[in-house]
């Protein structure tokens, strides 16, 4: 199967179900637009590389780096609190992958979980802001990642697994009313492709066909929506969006086969959305910059050209 999602692609998850051994995911709430967030590092396979992050504002200039993880280690996949005052992201620097937290000017980094025998990934907050869901991942035999949904306090604390089974479920995004929660699994078959469930992780259901292979759900602001990305990090990947029952999918970007556009978050006004393409650099490259287009895939430009972003976050003015 192709490489299924985010750091289950970042940690160097292969193949889901197959070789994982990584993971990310984030949330777009109503609000006004502030500034966008993203990590750099490529997918985590060369340890001469590593991963920080980054926060810019929305046209491009004001960069500012947070994070300063030592050399071969990783900060990645921010997502933005609610009110725009802290950033989740997962970071390697201690070990293994675990959840982390910091204020949004990159002070107070905090590790939250810190079990050495999982791998934690994909934080994303709760509308309140009080809780903080996420991927946990149990090493299996062969080197394969039994990854389920999980949900802690947003101080830390006792963890709560949403899913379960033998699958990849990963990505996992509060919806705006908090009431649902959008991931992606390769539940039910070897592709990729995006479910919801309750928040309290009861009826699951797929809202995207198997032929997609769908990964990396946004909510829209207003909840009517959920963007994803196709082909699951392959060359041709594209941006996609459908009703938040799973009616109507239909692309956004329409990128030659041989480039990807994805890794895509709402802003808080819901008008557009950031996003990772390596539309500017030659085909097969890892990761790429930083874009910013329409949320009906208009007016796609560059604002940063930074070559190895794979995750980005478009965080509220606070």
């Amino acid at each position: 199967m192709k490489r299924l999602m985010a750091l289950l692609a970042v940690a160097g998850v292969a193949t889901l179900g197959m070789t994982v051994s990584g993971g990310p995911a984030l949330a777009a709430f109503p609000g006004t637009n502030g500034r966008i967030a993203f990590s750099t590092g490529g997918d985590g396979s060369d340890p001469s590389i590593t991963g920080q992050i980054f926060t810019v504002r929305p046209d491009g200039t004001g960069l500012r780096q947070l994070t300063h993880v030592p050399k071969g280690k990783h900060a990645i996949s921010p997502s933005f609190s609610p009110d725009g005052r802290r950033i989740a992201y997962q970071s390697d620097q201690s070990g293994t992958w675990h959840i982390w937290i910091m204020n949004a000017d990159g002070s107070g980094q905090t590790r939250l979980t810190n079990n050495p025998n999982v791998q934690d990934l994909n934080p994303s907050w709760s509308p309140d802001g009080s809780s903080i869901v996420f991927a946990r991942c149990f090493p299996q035999p062969f080197g394969i990642l039994d990854c389920h949904i999980a949900v802690m306090s947003a101080s830390g604390g006792a963890i709560t697994v949403l899913t379960h089974g033998h699958w990849g479920d990963a990505d996992p995004e509060f919806s705006p009313d908090g009431t649902r929660i959008a991931f992606d699994s390769n539940r039910r078959g070897l592709e990729a492709a995006v479910w919801v469930m309750n928040a309290n992780g009861t009826d699951l259901r797929r809202l995207t066909a198997p032929r997609l292979e769908a990964f990396w759900p946004d909510w829209s602001p207003d909840g009517s929506h959920i963007a994803f990305q196709t082909n699951c990090c392959v060359a041709g990947s594209d941006v996609w969006v459908m009703g938040a029952d799973g009616s109507r999918p239909h692309a956004l970007t329409n990128l030659p086969s041989t480039h990807n556009a994805g890794f895509e978050r709402y802003s808080p006004d819901g008008t557009k959305m950031v996003l990772q393409s390596d539309l500017r650099l030659a085909p097969g490259t890892c990761c790429g910059d930083v874009y910013v287009m329409n949320a009906n895939g208009t007016d796609l430009h560059r604002i940063v050209a930074s070559r190895t972003t794979l995750f980005t976050d478009w965080g509220p003015a606070g």
